[in-house]
């Protein structure tokens, strides 16, 4: 995949030539940006430089069995092995961490449990966890965020806005409600917390591209760059209302098709805003989540590649949704019987479509009904391999829903028990 080679090449040529320069390694990718006639990944730098201890230990190993194999890409063992180690693992580390404070905080076990659901399996983030492409990381760390927001711990609340935004350029937009969020009084716990990020920020860009201030985007390969209908950089124009419906209800890459749950969830937060359903110390995360949402989508349908290239759902949004499942098990707690069994099947649907990924394939063509391009993956190379990974997915949700007895209470209070409140 070119996206994940960028990095890949990247990390080599740190390991290998102690430079940020890829034109060693160029063939691997056509995700590149030119600078003063040198080829750099035109990719967020923060996987690049986190994971780079890791993969310099794995790739050393893996070279000293095969050195001629310093000019070829990372073999797909090599890659699970790195993005096992790079990502899954912090993943989890950090889920299970932020699954246990929000616990001790006396939140409501099932409503906990079907966040990190949600985290897990049912947001186009979720895609990415095993793949080396950015979103992954940049959607644990905006998850990790928007929760540290909530506990008002606000060095955390740096240190993970400036990872987020070392992974994923768009979260840039985050620092507008920030402003308004982060109390005067805490702006030095946040700039103390943002300190090691913003150093990294500050090195790779000042060596690639000579400035704090430019990103290597600024540069990107011109086979991406739509000059004539995006006047910034070639990549942002005006706000497009048909790409904005495409990616609401479109059958191409929309949140209807995709994780439709999204559309239930942002209207209702808006509507509890008004209404003032939400606790006092919820409020400001609740913001956060929705407006930091609205603004990732208004910059992403300004954006000339705002279906992603051919993955399978909106990715420009990854960071954003992930901020969303925290979003849900704060709007959990203030809805009736009806809202909640909608809300339920609409995940349901969610998990299933991942499902179909999960067997099939994370990419999918530019064009066409995702969905259909999917079925027709599944019935062209359906197999045992196939099947096993879609039993295997579904059995895993199945098996954490009936042994978490919180869960079973929540199933059983809105589905079953007929003295429930509506």
């Amino acid at each position: 995949m070119t996206n994940a080679n960028s990095r890949f090449a990247t990390m080599r040529a740190m390991s290998e030539q102690s430079s940020f320069k890829i034109d060693t390694y160029i063939e691997w990718t056509v995700d590149w940006s030119e600078i003063n006639g040198h080829f750099y990944s035109n990719k967020a730098p923060g996987p690049m430089l986190l994971g780079f201890p890791i993969f310099l230990a794995v790739d050393k190993i893996v070279l000293s069995f095969n050195p001629d194999s310093k000019l070829s890409p990372p073999t797909s063992s090599e890659r699970s092995l790195l993005n096992l180690f790079i990502q899954v693992f912090p993943i989890a580390l950090l889920s299970v961490f932020l699954m246990g404070l929000l616990k001790g905080h006396g939140g409501n076990e099932a409503d906990i449990l079907m966040s990190f659901i949600l985290f897990f399996f049912g947001t186009t983030a979720s895609l990415f966890y095993n793949s080396f492409m950015g979103h992954g990381l940049a959607a644990m760390f905006s998850f990790a965020l928007v929760i540290f927001i909530f506990k008002k711990k606000y060095f955390l609340v740096g240190l993970f806005f400036g990872f987020t935004l070392l992974c994923d350029y768009l979260s840039g937009v985050y620092l507008i409600p920030l402003v308004f969020l982060i109390p005067l009084r805490k702006w030095k716990d946040f700039l103390l917390g943002g300190v090691f990020p913003g150093l990294l920020w500050s090195f790779y860009h000042l060596m690639v591209t000579g400035s704090l201030f430019n990103t290597v985007t600024k540069y990107m390969n011109p086979q991406f760059l739509s000059p004539g209908t995006h006047p910034l950089y070639g990549m942002l124009g005006f706000p497009d209302p048909t790409v904005a419906f495409e990616l609401l209800f479109g059958v191409r890459r929309g949140l209807l098709f995709t994780q439709p749950w999204v559309l239930l969830l942002i209207p209702t937060a808006i509507y509890f805003l008004f209404k003032n359903k939400y606790e006092l110390n919820e409020r400001g995360v609740v913001k956060f989540c929705v407006f930091g949402f609205l603004l990732l989508f208004f910059v992403n349908i300004s954006f000339n590649g705002w279906h992603g290239g051919a993955v399978s759902g909106p990715r420009y949004l990854s960071v954003g949704l992930s901020a969303l499942c925290f979003l849900a098990y704060l709007t959990f707690p203030h809805t009736n019987k009806c809202w909640k069994i909608t809300f339920v099947g609409l995940s349901l649907y969610t998990l299933f479509f991942r499902m179909l990924v999960f067997g099939t394939t994370i990419l999918a063509p530019e064009e066409g009904a995702l969905i259909g391009e999917l079925f027709n993956h599944l019935k062209k190379y359906a197999g045992f391999k196939q099947y096993f990974r879609m039993l295997f997915f579904i059995s895993s949700i199945a098996f954490i829903a009936f042994k978490n007895k919180a869960l079973q209470r929540f199933i059983n209070d809105t589905y079953i028990d007929p003295n429930t409140s509506s």
